[in-house]
């Protein structure tokens, strides 16, 4: 597959490439997201090398969020529920948020476990939507 812009339609694309694969292909790409997120990000979607260094920064600082959004994530794909992406309004140059200071991130929507199938799958359902922001 090839990288994906940070956008929603970047997303929605990623969406459609990703529950186009094969069940065992997908698996595998879940399970890459669960056990290394943010590589798996950047192999798959356009970051600049700030964005890279934003997310890794988050998880230095507290990989817990870095680990629950990663296992969200794999949970939606292998159950092929909808990636959604929310991004703010373009931010002048030159305003507090241009320069990288008090960025934000938020996993907005829920994934409900229905079950586990007790072939080593977890059956959900929702979706996932992340939100991305600034402070202002």
């Amino acid at each position: 597959m090839s990288k994906v812009p940070l956008t929603p339609e970047g997303i929605k694309d990623l969406e459609t490439n990703l529950y186009a694969l094969t069940d065992a292909a997908l698996l595998a790409q879940a399970q890459d997201v669960y056990l290394d997120f943010i590589g798996w990000i950047d192999s798959n979607i356009e970051l600049d090398i700030d964005q890279l260094k934003w997310l890794s920064d988050i998880n230095d600082s507290d990989p817990v969020f870095i680990s629950y959004v990663s296992s969200k994530t794999s949970i939606a794909m292998r159950n092929r529920l909808p990636l959604n992406l929310e991004l703010p309004p373009v931010v002048p140059a030159g305003s507090f948020a241009a320069k990288k200071q008090g960025k934000w991130i938020m996993e907005k929507d829920a994934i409900t476990p229905v079950k586990w199938d007790g072939a080593g799958r977890i059956i959900a359902s929702g979706q996932i939507t992340v939100e991305l922001g600034y402070n202002t």
